[in-house]
């Protein structure tokens, strides 16, 4: 059995959606959602996700020692919802993993200890479950996960929340009620936000896996979409569906 997870990883606030058979036929209990936020509001909304609030700077903890912590304490509970995960499903899976890739216009000590969170995540996903669990990892430009969400690799975070809103099924939409979301001067942001991409990003591995399976169609799929799959840059010269799984 397949499961489809896609991880959207920040320093402060990460979010993680699993897609498991029967979710779409209504069994609630196949579509799953975990996020961690630094803001304590968002741990009390009406979200079916799982939540948890990241600790606080401790008075008279140096800057250093509190990043380290951080990252720990996220990487933990991270690790943590993917045990939920295997714990809750009897029968064997097989875990297709869809991360974002770094934004390397984004450069400052933040990106790189998220940088840092991401590295730990990416070798703990073959190291702690690949010998029982075969896992496949692929890595999304974020240009193309709004590209899949939305037709515009282009998109803000209220334009990738509003083609959700209207496209993603009521089970996968309980995970993201209005309260995860705060406004901002220019879009939005939040817990929501993160989700969202989520969201998408296991839709991406699913998509990709019933392609290569044959039970989907290239010619079937949104043009947008389509692209993606096929679409070439001087950074990965073959498309995606020529490209191997990251995997050990």
């Amino acid at each position: 059995m397949e499961a489809f997870i896609g991880l959207d990883l920040s320093l402060n606030h990460w979010a993680m959606v699993v897609q498991l058979p029967g979710w779409e036929i209504g069994d609630e209990e196949s579509i799953l959602g975990y996020f961690v936020t630094n803001v304590k509001k968002f741990t009390t909304t009406n979200s079916t996700a799982t939540a948890h609030y990241l600790t606080k700077k401790a008075k008279g903890m140096d800057k250093d020692n509190y990043q380290i912590r951080r990252i720990q304490e996220s990487l933990d509970h991270l690790l943590a919802s993917l045990d939920d995960i295997t714990v809750k499903n009897k029968q064997a899976l097989t875990l297709y993993v869809a991360m974002e890739g770094y934004s390397y216009q984004s450069v400052s000590s933040s990106s790189a200890q998220s940088a840092e969170l991401a590295g730990h995540v990416k070798m703990n996903l073959f190291s702690r479950w690949n010998a029982s669990l075969p896992t496949y990892l692929r890595i999304h430009d974020p240009r193309s996960v709004k590209m899949f969400g939305t037709g515009n690799g282009n998109a803000t975070k209220r334009m990738m929340y509003k083609e959700f809103s209207v496209s993603a099924p009521p089970v996968v939409q309980s995970l993201v009620p209005p309260a995860l979301f705060v406004e901002k001067k220019k879009d939005i942001d939040g817990p929501g936000t993160d989700l969202v991409d989520a969201y998408y990003l296991s839709q991406m591995c699913k998509v990709e896996h019933f392609v290569r399976q044959g039970v989907y169609t290239l010619e079937k799929l949104p043009e947008a979409q389509r692209r993606i799959f096929l679409r070439v840059t001087k950074t990965n010269p073959v498309n995606l569906l020529a490209r191997q799984y990251i995997t050990v």
